[in-house]
């Protein structure tokens, strides 16, 4: 009989263990990309008054 569930790694196996920083970084890269992506969408089919760029224009206004 064939097993059909997949055996994974485990750290007594020599599976190198997983950097929090960069698995942050990798999920936080693709989620910027589909939630772009989808707000982009949003404001191209006028679903939102919100332009794309909302939170960029608080970060450059010169008045505080």
């Amino acid at each position: 009989m064939v097993d059909t569930f997949v055996k994974h790694r485990s750290a007594e196996e020599g599976a190198e263990p997983t950097n929090p920083l960069r698995f942050g970084a990798y999920i936080g890269l693709f989620a910027g990309i589909i939630w772009g992506a989808v707000r982009i969408f949003e404001y191209y089919f006028r679903l939102t008054d919100v332009v794309p760029g909302f939170w960029s224009n608080i970060f450059s206004s010169t008045i505080f």
